[in-house]
């Protein structure tokens, strides 16, 4: 459902996956890249767990042009968030993602991971 109060009305944003094999070893990782943000602003990253619960698993903040990334790759050695029950990117399928402004319940920006 729509927040009762948008926080950022303006945000939009994109999310990526991406998984390869190299060398024998998995790689991989998540992206999100958010603009129309409020500038300078503090957000919390948020996503679904396999039971359908939000868990806060980082910090966004964003530029004083209202962009924001936030990113874990196994390249430099992150891990998915152990909250979230997911050892692999491709368990992220069609779960939702959220940003909520730091102070505020309602989210900025809200979506679902690609299949």
């Amino acid at each position: 459902p729509p927040p009762a109060t948008v926080p950022d009305e303006a945000a939009s944003g994109t999310i990526r996956t991406w998984r390869r094999r190299q060398a024998g070893a998995v790689q991989q990782g998540v992206s999100l890249f958010a603009t129309g943000l409020t500038e300078d602003g503090t957000y919390e990253v948020w996503i679904e767990d396999a039971a359908g619960t939000l868990a806060e698993v980082g910090l966004l903040e964003s530029t004083s042009d209202g962009l924001g990334y936030w990113a874990l790759d196994s390249r430099a050695g992150e891990t998915l968030p152990a909250g979230i029950d997911a050892d692999d990117v491709r368990d992220l399928r069609r779960r939702r993602i959220e940003i909520r402004r730091s102070g505020f319940s309602d989210y900025s920006l809200a979506g679902l991971f690609p299949r």
